[in-house]
């Protein structure tokens, strides 16, 4: 399946705490969003594209994993038409893996919350969580 060529937004972002590395976080960001401007708070830590082409990396950890129908059923729950998003682990991220989480508290130091904004999320969610083949 092609990149989809619709426009979109995508953010990864997460509170930061005081116990936390700001080198640990930004790498979490980096694990989920492939080339993303990151910027690091004191509290707040956020990564941003606006190409899906940032979503690669994370699409074949999806593939390999073969866990694209959770990530297809997380992201069709959330999609309201024109943004989607899902909670990711921050240590998992942190430690250069990619694990979904259903609810925030799953992540012990708070989620990363991915949000992908587009007129066609549907396109984005089909590639990102391509069905097997």
């Amino acid at each position: 399946m092609t990149l989809p060529a619709a426009a979109c937004s995508i953010s990864a972002s997460c509170e930061v705490f005081a116990s936390e590395d700001a080198g640990a976080v930004r790498g979490a960001l980096d694990a989920v969003l492939d080339g993303g401007d990151v910027e690091v708070g004191e509290s707040r830590a956020e990564s941003t594209s606006s190409s899906p082409a940032s979503l690669a990396r994370l699409r074949e950890t999806v593939r390999s994993r073969g866990s694209g129908a959770a990530w297809r059923r997380r992201l069709r729950l959330n999609d309201d038409g024109r943004s989607t998003w899902v909670y990711l682990n921050k240590q998992a991220a942190a430690a250069g893996s990619i694990a979904l989480c259903a609810e925030a508290d799953e992540s012990p130091l708070g989620p990363i919350t991915l949000r992908i904004a587009s007129p066609d999320t549907g396109a984005i969610i089909d590639w990102l969580a391509a069905r097997r083949e």
